[in-house]
């Protein structure tokens, strides 16, 4: 009996560990506001800009994260490919005002470091991009 209970025991411990992982992962969400400006700290430092760009350059990013947030909250729950098509749609408007903020220089700078950013992040969700692995099943 005792051997079972262990086994049991064993057997809940295995199955625990890896939950328990994501949902601490997932508490580091809250954090997702200190991440952000941070990478746009680097990023204004890797793009030198100016202070005239650097108050540009945040306003941009202010109205963006302004829609991006009303867009989240209007779609919880929603159509996923419309949301993704209105995102897409907002990060090419967001690329045509900082086009108009930075120099042709710091623009191409600046698709760069978003590619290897975009690329690193695929690699980090895996092959199967969203929750759950390959497919949304877990």
């Amino acid at each position: 009996m005792k051997v079972r209970g262990i086994r049991v025991l064993l057997a809940a411990l295995i199955v625990m560990t890896p939950l328990m992982s994501m949902a601490q992962n997932r508490g580091d969400r809250g954090d997702y506001q200190k991440r952000i400006q941070e990478q746009r700290t680097k990023l204004k430092k890797d793009l030198k800009l100016d202070k005239k760009q650097v108050e540009k350059f945040d306003k941009v990013f202010e109205t963006y994260d302004k829609k991006r947030t009303e867009l989240m909250q209007n779609s919880a729950g929603g159509d996923r490919t419309g949301m993704r098509e209105k995102m897409t749609k907002m990060r090419d408007g967001l690329n045509a005002d900082l086009k108009k903020v930075l120099s042709t220089k710091q623009y191409k700078k600046y698709q760069e470091i978003e590619k290897k950013r975009m690329e690193e992040r695929s690699r980090g969700r895996g092959d199967g991009g969203g929750r759950g692995g390959r497919g949304g099943r877990a």
